[in-house]
């Protein structure tokens, strides 16, 4: 009726979470990032300790977001923050939002690295992240590549 408060419709939180009242399952702390004031801080910083864990099962690696000082013994697969979009708004909030993460793997030898790539590529897909991106930098004692991988929360 024209005039009278409208009550919004109910909570939800996408594809990846489910919403109980105010509180995300999905989310540990804040409130949830599809409208109902989560700090942005929250949800990229999850993310990267959940891939870190997932990368950190892969044997023979060292998984971290601190880049090498020198050439590295074992293969290091170093996970960063590429980007964080709002793609989706509603009613005023954040709905859908994209994150980005770099995944670069150095290792001293090329059969280290194709094995190492292949075992992130697979962990990032069970983790529901589409890779984007890739590229190769050769160097002295190691070589770099690095991945762009995006999913969207």
């Amino acid at each position: 009726v024209f005039g009278q408060p409208v009550n919004p419709p109910a909570p939800t939180c996408g594809p990846r979470g489910r919403q109980t009242g105010k509180k995300c399952l999905r989310l540990s702390a804040g409130r949830c990032s599809r409208g109902y004031a989560a700090v942005a801080d929250v949800l990229w910083a999850e993310e990267q300790a959940r891939i870190l864990t997932a990368l950190g099962r892969i044997e023979g690696i060292e998984a971290t977001t601190a880049w090498p000082r020198e050439p590295p013994r074992k293969p290091v697969a170093l996970v960063t923050l590429a980007g964080e979009t709002t793609t989706d708004r509603r009613d005023d909030h954040r709905y859908l939002t994209e994150l980005e993460y770099y995944v670069r793997v150095f290792a001293a030898k090329s059969a280290d690295m194709r094995r190492v790539c292949s075992a992130v590529d697979d962990a990032m897909s069970v983790l529901g992240y589409e890779l984007t991106f890739r590229w190769e930098e050769p160097g002295e004692g190691w070589r770099q590549t690095a991945m762009r991988y995006r999913i969207y929360l």
